[in-house]
């Protein structure tokens, strides 16, 4: 498994820490709370993560935490370089997003997470560290009862808007009128809508357009302008300052750097 990588980490300040752009990627990703607290926004809604939670992320789906004073474990993983035997194994742990691993489970679980790290940071054996991460998707799967805590009103209030957004971002969309469908001041909502997710909710609407925009470029032969405007961007000019700002290249180059692969 050549694609596998491993990241163990621990944060503690007093201000909150998550990851700070949007954040979408091609590889799978499984994410162990060893210590703290953790709210994940996933897609559309918003998870609370104790010791003991994974967090299971399938490719390309928008994610973001938020938290302080924590402690994980972080493996990445591209599905092609699964072997093909551990595919049903992979596929059921995906199944769901949030899985909490049993009391009696921990120990070893947390054990197997600190071989491959240390494993991974040695650049020991991957025929090893592939091994192990066979035993931990394996023991994943097993544990079949997720445990999942219902949001309150406000969080359900601003996950309604996120679904609206899904739905709608291509078309013209503004705070004011976003604010006004949550029946909430302009200001309480940004500041609701951050708490939930973790992204402005101009943030949020950019990360849409940008990720609908990706999937034109790449599968399809529409000019940079027709991909703006069907993406939500009022256009092109604007469309790629921000597309260079959020991924580092111009829309143009990624469609080439993506073409190539």
């Amino acid at each position: 498994m050549q694609s596998l990588r491993v990241e163990a980490g621990t944060r503690t300040q007093k201000k909150e820490s998550g990851m700070v752009k949007h954040h979408a990627h091609k590889s799978y990703e499984i994410y162990y709370l060893k210590s703290g607290e953790k709210n994940y926004f996933i897609e559309d809604n918003v998870y609370p993560l104790l010791p003991g939670d994974f967090a299971l992320i399938s490719g390309y789906v928008l994610h973001k935490t938020s938290g302080k004073n924590f402690e994980r474990i972080l493996l990445n993983f591209e599905y092609e370089d699964i072997p093909e035997p551990l595919r049903e194994a992979v596929d059921t742990c995906f199944s769901k997003v949030v899985i909490h691993t049993p009391a009696n489970s921990r120990q070893y679980i947390e054990l197997l997470l600190e071989r491959m790290n240390a494993e991974y940071l040695e650049n020991g054996s991957r025929i090893f560290l592939a091994a192990q991460f066979a035993c931990l998707v394996l023991e994943i799967a097993r544990f079949s009862a997720a445990r999942s805590k219902a949001p309150d009103a406000a969080t359900r209030q601003i996950l309604e808007i996120v679904r609206f957004i899904n739905q709608n971002y291509a078309e013209e969309l503004s705070v004011e009128k976003l604010a006004e469908r949550a029946f909430l001041s302009r200001s309480h909502f940004c500041r609701q809508f951050k708490k939930v997710t973790g992204f402005s909710p101009i943030e949020y609407i950019h990360s849409m357009r940008l990720r609908s925009a990706e999937n034109l470029l790449e599968n399809t032969e529409l000019s940079i302008t027709e991909i703006a405007l069907q993406s939500g961007f009022s256009s092109s000019n604007y469309f790629g300052d921000l597309f260079r700002r959020y991924r580092g290249m111009s829309p143009r180059q990624w469609r080439n750097l993506t073409r190539a692969d």
